[in-house]
Parts: structure tokens; C-alpha cells; sequence
């Protein structure tokens, strides 16, 4: 199962920071990360910022990668652009809504 960083980005001022987002590609492909997509039409509602999906082997290799000293030294080239990031690990054949939800507790959205 890989896991999933869910990337939301928006660009300053219209004009993203080529030199870090490009930086940024080179450190994730040095750590086994794959760019899966992006968001090229919205469905419903409306956003500033577009999505992007990067797949990592697992989360351990994720983590290596955000822990690493070569994202580290390139965050500050696009930190304006990157507004949230999140590590989420592929569900298992076997997932359900109801399983997730009970497991967690969820209550039901009115």
C-alpha cells in the first residue's frame, strides 16, 4: 500500500517561484516520490488553491522525505505557495465508510 501526500497550493501574486517548486520535484523524486496528479477541474465549490497528489512506497519513505536536510534547505524557496500538506497512507481492500467512521467516532454531518 503507498501512501499519499496531499499537497494545496496557491500562487502568490499570480507568479509561482519556478526555481523552488522545481527544487521541490528533485527532492521528492530523490526520496521514491511519484507525481500522480493535479487538480484540473472542480466538481463542486469553489477554491484559490489547486490540489496536488504525490505518492510515496510508504509512509516511513513519506517521512524521510519531509524529515529530509535537502526539503528542509528548499522549503523557504516555495513555503508561499504551499499552504497545507498531509501524509495519508492507501485504506485496505477490506475499508468501509461505516468501519472508519465507527472507528473514529464520527457523527453524522447535518
Amino acid at each position: 500500500m503507498g501512501t499519499y501526500l496531499i499537497n494545496s497550493v496557491r500562487i502568490r501574486d499570480g507568479v509561482p517561484n519556478q526555481e523552488g517548486l522545481a527544487q521541490l520535484k528533485r527532492t521528492v523524486e530523490a526520496h521514491g516520490g511519484r507525481w500522480h496528479s493535479h487538480e484540473d477541474r472542480r466538481l463542486e465549490g469553489t477554491r484559490e488553491k489547486s490540489l496536488v497528489l504525490v505518492e510515496f512506497g510508504t509512509m516511513t519513505d513519506a517521512q524521510n522525505w519531509y524529515d529530509a536536510s535537502e526539503y528542509n534547505n528548499v522549503l523557504h524557496l516555495y513555503i508561499d505557495n504551499a499552504i497545507d500538506l498531509a501524509l495519508m497512507d492507501e485504506v485496505s481492500p477490506d475499508f468501509t465508510m461505516a468501519g472508519f467512521a465507527q472507528e473514529r467516532q464520527l457523527s453524522t454531518i447535518r
